[in-house]
């Protein structure tokens, strides 16, 4: 299934002659990767690795031991399918090769290979009842345990469903957004019409500012309100982006009928339309409302 750009790389089949052939009438070297293969194969078409690192490690040890000037290009064919990551892979100087003899990924003839460093959510339930959960998303929304890794919980700002990107829980479904009120670039502060509603934990709240030419994501790092207005500060380093750089201008104050619009976002209060989700980082869980047709046992979540 193909994915969105935020957690995969998509490789393009660059050749479309026979490679029998060409490797007979070039000196030119192919190495196969396959989902099912094995690092400890041959790397042929038959018996291909399983990864591209391992491949790349190849490479470069072939090239360390041919003699100068005796290799084409060389090939690391990639068949159809996903490959899993669990950490980058490095691409430098020796990688690229000469102009003679480059290196060449591509995918096998007519298949599509996906690179993913995605890890899969499992074990979705109903959630019951939910503290803070909006009235409207009691009884429709899913949730389940973080994925760990390296002994830590997963840290992610994306999220993704049967090949979509996910909402963040957020106030953006309104028909119109509110605008800001005033800004004092001194304390770094925000003034916004009241918020009126309360969060368990407004410190992971989010604030973005629809802002000319740039859309402006500002952590909240305080939230005080009264009967009319809420005033907000927040964390660095984007406080001091958005407070001290001169442009675009924060347009916001109290004679200006063309202030800068926006929304909050990642709460557990805001989750209250299909297909927005939200990261729950002290109960090490993940809410999710599904869309019509997902299931709990069908549907492949990802967080990159």
């Amino acid at each position: 299934m193909m994915r969105k750009i935020f957690n995969t790389v998509f490789l393009m089949a660059a050749v479309s002659w026979p490679m029998s052939s060409v490797q007979a009438q070039t000196n030119e070297v192919y190495l196969w990767v396959a989902p099912d293969g094995d690092d400890a194969a041959q790397g042929t078409q038959d018996e291909p690795f399983a990864t591209l690192a391992n491949a790349l490690a190849h490479v470069r040890q072939l090239r360390t031991d041919a003699a100068a000037g005796t290799l084409g290009k060389i090939h690391i064919v990639m068949r159809g399918g996903e490959y899993r990551i669990g950490q980058p892979i490095s691409l430098t100087a020796e990688d690229s090769g000469t102009s003679t003899s480059p290196t060449i990924i591509e995918a096998a003839n007519g298949e599509r290979p996906v690179i993913t460093g995605g890890v899969k959510i499992e074990g979705w339930q109903v959630v019951a009842n939910a503290d803070g959960l909006p009235d409207v998303a009691q009884g429709q929304v899913w949730e389940a345990a973080l994925p760990t890794t390296d002994g830590a919980t997963l840290d992610f700002r994306q999220f993704w469903v049967n090949g979509q990107k996910a909402r963040r829980a957020s106030t953006l479904d309104d028909l119109s957004l509110p605008r800001l009120i005033s800004v004092d670039k001194s304390i770094g502060q925000l003034t916004t019409p009241r918020i009126k509603q309360t969060f368990r934990r407004p410190e992971e709240l989010e604030l973005t500012i629809i802002q000319d030419w740039t859309t402006n994501t500002l952590r909240i790092k305080t939230l005080q309100s009264d009967a009319q207005r809420s005033r907000l500060t927040f964390q660095s380093p984007e406080s001091e982006i958005e407070f001290k750089r001169p442009w675009p201008i924060l347009r916001a104050d109290e004679t200006s009928f063309s202030n800068h619009m926006f929304y909050l976002a990642n709460a557990l209060e805001l989750l209250d339309h299909p297909q927005e989700w939200y990261r729950d980082g002290e109960t090490d869980k993940i809410y999710y409302w599904p869309r019509s047709g997902e299931t709990t046992t069908s549907v492949e979540a990802i967080a990159p």
